[in-house]
């Protein structure tokens, strides 16, 4: 199913969403509070579709052009990177 997540990549990627990554007291703020358990599932997730998806690459909605957004609120691409994942 096309997602809504970027627009222009809406039809050729698959969207992941982590609850959380604001500051608690101001939401515009971006903010790494994710859980150990949320990377753990992430990471299972993104090895799952990698696996399904050989070719694609590991990116945070930050990193697409004309993305002025914070989100994920970490550097996906060089946490992916640890993980063994393709960046």
């Amino acid at each position: 199913m096309v997602g809504a997540h970027v627009a222009g990549y809406n039809s050729n990627s698959i969207g992941v969403c982590l609850v959380g990554g604001v500051n608690e007291k101001d939401f515009t703020k971006a903010e790494n509070n994710f859980t150990k358990e949320q990377f753990a599932s992430l990471a299972a997730l993104l090895a799952k579709l990698s696996a399904k998806y050989p070719k694609a690459t590991v990116l945070g909605h930050r990193d697409f052009p004309k993305v002025a957004k914070a989100c994920p609120s970490f550097d996906a691409k060089a946490w992916a990177a640890k993980q063994g994942l393709p960046t």
